[in-house]
């Protein structure tokens, strides 16, 4: 296997190696792989008049004779008396279109000559408008003389009834709001007072749920002149009697008592 070339030449700088081997000759073939539509065999054995070969049409996959020289194609041979050599599609479209626009700018061009024929004409209408806008401005303007006339007469009118009917107005008005403080107000603020605290109501209270009277703050509360007799003083209605209740010694004696009377007979 030979040397690369680099490393035969850093060698034989060295001394190492004293004959350097040729670099092996690649061979390049060269190929040509554009798509060329020229069949140039089929050109030569129809032998076709000079500048005219058959091409190969990728899009329809059918071959036409074209003329390098005019650029004039052919779907049947130039030999052929049926043929008919005209422009290709494409530049027929690319014609048609520049014909076009070639139309289109013609029909400006003339349009615009209407338009400043038409501008011309207009001129002397706009003078017209003019006269016929500052006659309309004259009018307008006595229109609103009379008119700035008329409601500063009305305005002195109105004056002098609402200073007629400001006093009865202001009455009226008085008792207007004596009326609705009235409707808004109806109860006193005592018995406002007195309704908030009959609607704060103890659940747990007896009167929420009996007939016994609602009690105060101090109810239940022992009192300094209150006797002791053990009654019940809260106690009250239909199915309760106040009465004193005797403390347990008392029961004990009275139990004794008894207990020896029993003995005794």
């Amino acid at each position: 296997m030979p040397l690369p070339v680099a490393l035969q030449t850093r060698l034989a700088k060295r001394g190492i190696l004293k004959h350097l081997e040729p670099e092996p000759e690649e061979e390049i073939i060269a190929e040509d792989y554009d798509d060329d539509p020229v069949d140039y065999e089929a050109t030569r054995l129809e032998g076709l008049p000079p500048s005219w070969y058959k091409v190969f049409d990728p899009s329809c996959g059918l071959p036409y004779y074209w003329n390098a020289d005019t650029d004039l194609v052919s779907w049947l041979s130039p030999h052929d008396p049926n043929s008919v050599v005209t422009k290709s599609a494409k530049k027929l479209r690319s014609s048609n279109a520049d014909a076009e626009e070639k139309l289109d700018r013609s029909h400006d061009k003339s349009d615009r000559g209407h338009d400043k024929s038409d501008r011309s004409h207009e001129k002397p209408d706009r003078g017209h408008d003019k006269s016929d806008r500052g006659h309309d401005k004259s009018d307008r303007d006595r229109e609103r003389g009379y008119d700035k006339v008329d409601r500063e007469r009305e305005r002195d009118r109105e004056r002098d009834r609402d200073r007629g009917y400001d006093k009865a107005d202001r009455e009226e008005g008085k008792e207007r709001r004596h009326h609705r403080r009235e409707e808004l107000a109806p109860y006193p603020k005592s018995k406002k007072a007195v309704s908030r605290k009959d609607e704060e109501l103890d659940p747990m209270d007896p009167s929420s749920y009996s007939d016994a009277p609602r009690g105060t703050w101090s109810t239940g509360l022992p009192k300094r002149n209150e006797a002791k007799t053990g009654a019940d003083t809260t106690a009250a209605g239909p199915l309760f009697q106040q009465r004193p209740y005797p403390s347990p010694g008392a029961v004990l004696r009275a139990n004794a008592e008894a207990s020896r009377t029993k003995q005794q007979d």
